[in-house]
């Protein structure tokens, strides 16, 4: 092969070498990005009459993030501002390294102050003012006085004032597609109830208004003071939507 031959196929095979080089760069750069602006991770894992406590970290930065709580009252749909703080205190946590380190938070919270006897909160990390969901939801309901425990019915004992929501078995309510319950029954209308399995075991019997309930489910969202009620369809469930219902344990 000649010089000129040889010289001509070097020129032919540049503008491949370039466009390898522009992708290779393209792709570090991104990664830079996209690791510059990785969003802020944590977990909300603990609420009480003093406050609410969990982690947040920012792996792209080393300052502190900043935490935003907000209150949902009664079952409303209307959030307020409760607290803010910074996940400075020091944590530890083997089976997860990223919450491990000066992350942790536990923001005081006046709940006498606010309107309202059961609450449902989440918390934001917000960075310039960016606000990024952390993960959970907590219940807190104040304490009720003695006359209100009075007003239980004979074989009854009065559990608070609790959040009630509804779910079907579709796959909108149910992602898993199981048409069982966790209990590894039939759900029936009137009858199955999701609740807290740390607060109500299964087969334990509440009365929401006139029906009584069997606990048979649970679910990701069902914690303290919140029961989930079955309906036989989606729209049935739609409807009753998101209430507040004062609940009674039966034989408690």
């Amino acid at each position: 092969m000649n010089q000129n031959m040889h010289l001509r196929l070097l020129q032919a095979g540049q503008p491949g070498r370039i466009l390898a080089a522009l992708v290779v760069t393209f792709l570090l750069t991104a990664a830079g990005s996209f690791s510059a602006f990785a969003a802020p991770q944590g977990t909300l894992d603990r609420v009480s009459a003093e406050g609410v406590g969990g982690w947040a970290a920012d792996d792209a930065s080393d300052t502190p993030v900043s935490v935003v709580l907000v209150a949902y009252a009664d079952g409303t749909m209307n959030g307020v501002e409760i607290g803010r703080g910074t996940a400075a205190q020091e944590r530890t946590n083997p089976d997860n390294p990223a919450e491990s380190g000066p992350h942790g938070f536990l923001i005081p919270v006046d709940w006498e102050s606010l309107a309202g006897n059961t609450f449902q909160i989440e918390a934001y990390a917000e960075e310039n003012g960016t606000r990024t969901r952390l993960y959970g939801t907590l219940a807190y309901e104040k304490p009720q006085d003695d006359a209100t425990a009075e007003e239980a019915p004979a074989g009854e004992t009065y559990v608070g004032s609790f959040t009630t929501t509804a779910y079907c078995s579709c796959k909108k309510c149910c992602p898993s597609g199981s048409s069982l319950t966790f209990a590894g029954t039939v759900p029936t209308a009137g009858h199955t109830i999701s609740a807290d399995l740390s607060r109500f075991p299964l087969g334990t019997k509440l009365r929401v208004g006139d029906t009584v309930y069997t606990v048979e489910d649970c679910g990701s969202a069902v914690k303290g003071n919140v029961l989930d009620i079955y309906f036989p369809s989606h729209s049935e469930a739609l409807q009753y939507g998101r209430q507040t219902a004062d609940v009674y344990l039966i034989g408690g």
